[in-house]
């Protein structure tokens, strides 16, 4: 209607005549007023003149087409301006010529002073009245300046100035200029006083003003050509001077012109490198970087210049971030917004909708992460274009974009945040390629975290919601997140991420296994849809005891329907729900409406405690408590969201943001809303407030103590003995992956430890020593002899008591020590039936070598918890075995004692009844030639898989690999010396006392009965340290090694060849005649011929053998 109304109020057009031209007696008359009002301008009577009617002048005139003229006439008269302030000011204010005397620094400074003042006044007196100009010619700038291709009058006039100013053609302005500013410096160097302010207003009209024909600063130009000087120089060498010059000549301006103004050039106001790095100067940093680095102390200056621009810049992110810290506090919104009706996307509450504190401080985290990813791009360019990938720049910008990220504390869970936004929502729509880059520049930041034990705690938080909400944007992306984290902190740091994974997937086959037995005939299926993840407690963060809740029947129902199905399926199992961390889909009817709400498992169980009351009926706080069993904290969290938030489904009498323990509750019947699904968030802020940061580091802290305590004891007992500065600075160096421990921390771990009896002080009370009660394990392991006092003399093998469950049955085969020098070699074997591999998948069975020894030890327990479903069997092969089988003639070598070994054990478990119908081996030799021998030894077997690497991809493996390892170690340290078992702990010699012993030359140093060390001789393998110095020291000349050494190795021939103290015995037993008893003759005289060792041992020959 109103579109009608005003198309019949239009009136019909009419079509204008052209404008016509006036002649150019108007356009000289436009041109007469105006350049009158600029001569008032420069006369600085501007207040008398009329903008618009001077504005309405140069309009007209580019009307009329006569821009050109007005351009040009208006060049002339500011040249002409500038000619008479040259003229009336500047040449006045030349210096005169030298004085004698005391007092021609004085007067240098009074001239120079004057001259420069006058510049600046003619500058200033320019500048105001080219931007009056400016604003008159505005309309010329817009139309004729473009078209023309001439600069806009403002910048016309700077290039006027340089024109009739600097270079003026008239006077000599440029030499007295440059000759004041330089006598300005060396006066004030001279001791005496100068107008500093003068020559800084000088300085910065100089730096305002660009060359006509180069567009460099004159500043730049006059007064920084040191580049220019250098290469000036060494042409003039290469031309005509000798070559032998060009280093002291260049040495010289180095000293000169370089050295000492160092500091001056990298933090000059106007040219520093802060100012070329805002300005992105790429030219004059490459050319600052080129000079700096031809003088010893220019590479350090340059250093530290960029460490103190980066972190002012990282403490201006850091500081952004606590300006928004106060915006981030909770204000009873929901933590999700909702859902349309066909879920594709979040609803907006309206136009007037502002943002949840939760989502205000979601945006501080993720602005910094940003923010510092943009300043880490940006100093990455600068790096590479710039200062040519140089190592040292490299490290100083690493170290300062570490101490300023780490000077936030949020830094961890920020980051942890950023990934958490990206693989949520931030990643849809982009491509894999894409996906990589968010995710490796996400991980360049996470490189200078210190505290990444508090990341791990964060991310594992995040990434739980992501996975039992099903809020992951792709599966692909999380992986490729979780194998960069491998990659940067090492297998440890992800294995319980990787389990939670692993928990989801293997909890979507039982769902489709709980779906296919609910169809069963004989199975009642629950009134609800159930959807259970069943999650290993030791990966997930969830507290070990159920959250107290009472369910309604039929979810008591549907919940005890699952837990028989899953029962069913695995034996020994517990499970405990967790309805803190479901959620339920329900349909309300409400008066006008039916909606659908997605609500926590906690919200759903108070809903239904509204479903049979009537209209008008209310539940007091303490009902609703007492008939939920929910905690205060929860239960008051959960009303919020249900009754306070922006989706009011219950209404709280009284009405407010707050839950008191007096407050009464009725069901919304007239709830209304224009979605049909709604997602009712629980309350609570995304980014961490101060108590919930308090508890988390509380529990971060408590994590740490173990964690140093445990670092302490693995030093302290490969060690034996350390200095205390020794010992602090090994923890830190082993804890750095993690955190940084501060020495006071790992003091007072060390002071629990002493309390507990793990360590004691030494006799000088600087040094710390490992205290052992007996060479024997905390916790003996099954395959070990009882009697702990037993050396390993002979091969023998062990196997566990078998399971009982019928049926097919998997084994892994696995070795332990092929590699050492010293100790025994352990081949396992691991076995449980084929409906038991779902189980054995949660048991965290892995590579033994990637594990801790602690670790190792309790997967050892776990083999043995399941004596119905698992079973295990060792050989261990003692190394007078190993050597006396490799020395034989015929030798049998190291590969066919492991294949007669694997064979053994394979055997010795069919021999007792388990029918293996598949078997996994870790690769031995070439792989077809040990798969065929297998198949060939044990045809009824009818999958064999040898592969490299089975124990890192088959559980079963792992689980062998454990046994191997943990009963190999078992023996390594608690190493039983048949050479000497009356030798008491307290009389064994470690290598670190024969050599303090050695040292001082005390003769009551404690001595062993044993010539060689008895403890500190490492891991066994050739190149360890601690091994190597053993095996050093270890030397009998007469008769080799200990039993623990394995005499058929190359390190130990190659130690006995080397050592000149070792008896060389040559017996002679060949074709010629000559028998063993030839060694025995004496030949007269009476020591003549005889070998060295019958000498050392004083025997002599009585008779013949």
């Amino acid at each position: 209607m109103s579109n009608a109304v005003q198309g019949a109020r239009r009136t019909k057009g009419k079509i204008k005549p052209p404008r016509q031209l006036v002649p150019d007696t108007k356009s000289t008359e436009l041109w007469d007023a105006l350049s009158q009002s600029i001569a008032e301008i420069h006369n600085h009577r501007a207040y008398n003149l009329s903008f618009e009617e001077n504005y309405r002048y140069a309009y007209n005139m580019c009307l009329y087409r006569k821009a050109d003229d007005l351009y040009q006439g208006v060049c002339k008269l500011v040249t002409a301006n500038l000619d008479k302030l040259a003229k009336e000011t500047i040449v006045p204010a030349f210096p005169t010529g030298p004085v004698s005397g005391g007092g021609e620094n004085v007067q240098k400074a009074q001239e120079g002073e004057r001259l420069l003042k006058a510049i600046r006044e003619v500058w200033d007196d320019h500048i105001g009245s080219m931007g009056k100009l400016r604003d008159l010619l505005k309309y010329m700038d817009k139309t004729y300046s473009t078209t023309a291709r001439v600069p806009p009058i403002f910048d016309q006039g700077l290039q006027l100035f340089v024109k009739r100013i600097i270079h003026s053609p008239v006077y000599p302005i440029r030499s007295h200029l440059i000759e004041t500013l330089l006598s300005q410096i060396q006066v004030e160097r001279d001791g005496y006083t100068i107008n500093r302010s003068a020559v800084k207003g000088c300085v910065e009209v100089l730096m305002e003003v660009q060359d006509v024909h180069d567009m460099v600063t004159i500043y730049k130009k006059e007064f920084e050509p040191t580049e220019e000087r250098f290469q000036s120089e060494r042409s003039r060498t290469q031309y005509y001077l000798a070559s032998q010059t060009e280093a002291p000549l260049l040495g010289t301006l180095e000293d000169h012109l370089l050295t000492p103004h160092l500091d001056t050039i990298i933090y000059m106001p106007s040219s520093s490198l802060e100012s070329l790095i805002d300005a992105d100067k790429v030219t004059d940093l490459q050319r600052l970087y080129r000079l700096f680095i031809t003088v010893p102390n220019g590479l350090p200056v340059l250093r530290k210049a960029l460490r103190e621009t980066i972190l002012r810049r990282g403490k201006e992110v850091n500081a952004a971030e606590v300006a928004g810290e106060g915006e981030g506090e909770n204000d009873g919104e929901p933590e999700e917004p909702a859902e349309d009706v066909k879920g594709k996307g979040k609803k907006k509450a309206g136009p007037s909708a502002k943002p949840t504190a939760a989502s205000r401080s979601v945006e501080v985290a993720l602005l910094w992460v940003q923010n510092v990813l943009d300043l880490k791009d940006r100093f990455e360019k600068l790096l590479k274009v710039c200062f040519a990938d140089d190592k040292s720049i490299q490290t100083t910008v690493n170290e300062a974009f570490k101490s300023f990220i780490n000077s936030n504390k949020k830094s961890p869970e920020f980051i942890s945040l950023f990934i958490d936004e990206n693989l949520r929502k931030g990643l849809k729509g982009k491509s894999d390629q894409e996906v990589d880059v968010v995710l490796e520049k996400t991980i360049t930041v996470f490189r200078f975290v210190d505290e990444r034990d508090v990341f791990e705690r964060y991310y594992k938080s995040h990434l739980a919601k992501r996975l039992l909400q099903g809020r992951s944007i792709s599966d692909d992306a999380e992986r490729g997140m979780l194998a960069k984290l491998k990659v940067e902190c090492g297998f440890q740091f992800t294995q319980k991420l990787e389990g939670m994974f692993n928990d989801m997937r293997i909890s979507n086959d039982h769902m489709s296994g709980y779906r296919d037995h609910i169809l069963k005939p004989h199975v009642v299926p629950p009134d609800l849809d159930l959807t259970v993840s069943v999650l290993t407690s030791t990966f997930w963060p969830m507290a070990l005891t159920a959250a107290p809740c009472t369910l309604s029947p039929e979810l008591t129902v549907a919940c005890k329907t699952y837990e028989r199905f899953y029962l069913s399926r695995h034996s020994g199992r517990r499970l405990t729900w967790q309805p803190n961390m479901g959620s339920a889909d329900v349909r309300v009817q409400f008066n006008t409406k039916t909606h659908d709400l997605n609500v926590s498992t906690y919200a759903l169980v108070v809903l239904l405690l509204f479903e049979n009351l009537t209209e008008g009926d209310i539940l007091a706080y303490d009902e609703l408590k007492q008939a939920s069993s929910i905690e205060d904290v929860e239960l008051k969290r959960t009303l919020q969201s249900l009754a306070c938030a922006k989706f009011k489904i219950l209404k709280k009498h009284p009405a407010g943001r707050e839950v008191l323990n007096d407050d009464t509750f009725s069901f919304n019947h007239e709830f209304t809303s224009p979605m049909q699904r709604i997602k009712i968030g629980t309350v609570s802020a995304k980014v961490e407030d101060v108590e919930q940061r308090k508890e988390t580091m509380e529990r971060v802290d408590e994590e740490r103590k173990h964690q140093i305590e445990a670092c302490v004891v693995r030093i302290m007992k490969d060690r034996k003995t350390l200095s205390h500065n020794e010992l602090i600075n090994e923890v830190t160096r082993q804890l750095s992956s993690r955190f940084q421990p501060s020495p006071s921390q790992i003091k007072k771990r060390i002071e629990a430890l002493i309390e507990r009896e793990y360590l004691n002080r030494g006799e000088d009370k600087k040094s710390y020593v490992y205290m052992v009660a007996s060479t024997t394990m905390s916790h003996p392991i099954e395959s070990l002899p009882e009697d702990a006092s037993t050396p390993l003399q002979s091969s023998y093998t062990y196997i566990s008591k078998c399971p009982t469950t019928s049926g097919k049955y998997i084994m892994g085969v696995d070795e332990a020590g092929r590699g050492p020098v010293l100790g025994p070699l352990v081949y396992a074997v691991a076995f449980c039936p084929v409906e038991f591999k779902d189980d054995l998948e949660q048991m965290g069975f892995n590579d033994s070598k990637q594990l801790t020894a602690e670790t190792r030890a309790n997967l050892l327990r776990t083999l043995s918890s399941e004596p119905d479903n698992l079973g295990w069997a060792v050989r261990i092969i003692s190394p007078q075995d190993l050597s006396a089988d490799m020395l034989r003639r015929p030798p049998i070598n190291l590969n066919i004692q492991s294949e007669n070994a694997t064979i053994h054990l394979i055997q010795t478990v069919i021999d007792k009844g388990i029918d293996i119908s598949e078997l996994y081996v870790d690769a031995l030799g070439p792989i077809a030639v040990w798969e065929k021998a297998l198949r060939e030894k044990f045809p009824t077997i009818p999958e064999i898989t040898v592969c490299a690497k089975a124990d890192s991809k088959f559980k079963i493996v792992g689980a062998a690999s454990i046994a191997a390892k943990t009963t190999r170690d078992a023996w390594l340290d608690g190493w039983v010396w048949e050479e000497g078992q009356n030798c008491h702990e307290s009389q064994v010699k470690t290598a670190t006392e024969a050599t303090a012993m050695d040292e001082a030359g005390s003769p009551e140093a404690p001595v062993s009965s044993l010539p060689w060390p008895t403890t500190d001789y490492g891991s066994g393998y050739p190149s360890d340290p601690k091994t190597q110095a053993w095996i050093r020291t270890a030397l009998d000349p007469t008769f080799g090694y200990p039993s623990i050494a394995r005499f058929s190795w190359a390190t130990i021939k190659v130690q006995l060849d080397a050592n000149k103290q070792a008896h060389k015995v040559v017996w002679t037993d060949d074709a010629s005649g000559a028998t063993i008893a030839k060694a025995f003759e004496t030949v007269k005289p009476i020591d003549k011929g005889r070998s060295k060792v019958l000498r050392d041992l004083s025997i002599r020959s009585v008779t013949t053998l």
